[in-house]
């Protein structure tokens, strides 16, 4: 494998669209059934990546040992969206140094709620 094969828009898409499968799918739970989250994306993430490891045509021994480590990769960009999408409904404030109020910024909906 050269340096300019090792990450391209694809495998960017691929990741950004799994995130958003286990990231909607756990919220989705947490809200209807209030299930624990974590153990939830965790386990989602895992299951996606032997998935995608089936659905490979050609598998190496190779690519079994590696569900574990795409599947926590995959876990901790879920966890990573989550923070950056949660974290906009905190107060922030605007020049704070020269004492000016706090401002609310848009709230984010309840379906994204922190874990």
């Amino acid at each position: 494998m050269s340096a300019d094969r090792l990450l391209n828009g694809s495998d960017l898409a691929t990741l950004a669209g799994s995130v958003l499968i286990v990231a909607t799918t756990t919220n989705g739970l947490r809200q209807f059934s209030g299930v624990k989250p974590k153990p939830v994306a965790l386990a989602l993430s895992l299951i996606l990546c032997v998935i995608g490891v089936v659905a490979k045509e050609s598998r190496t021994w190779i690519d079994w040992v590696l569900v574990v480590p795409n599947g926590m990769i995959l876990f901790t960009a879920t966890c990573g969206a989550i923070g950056i999408a949660t974290g906009a409904k905190k107060k922030r404030t605007k020049n704070e140094s020269a004492g000016a109020p706090a401002e609310e910024v848009a709230q984010v909906p309840l379906f994204w709620a922190e874990w």
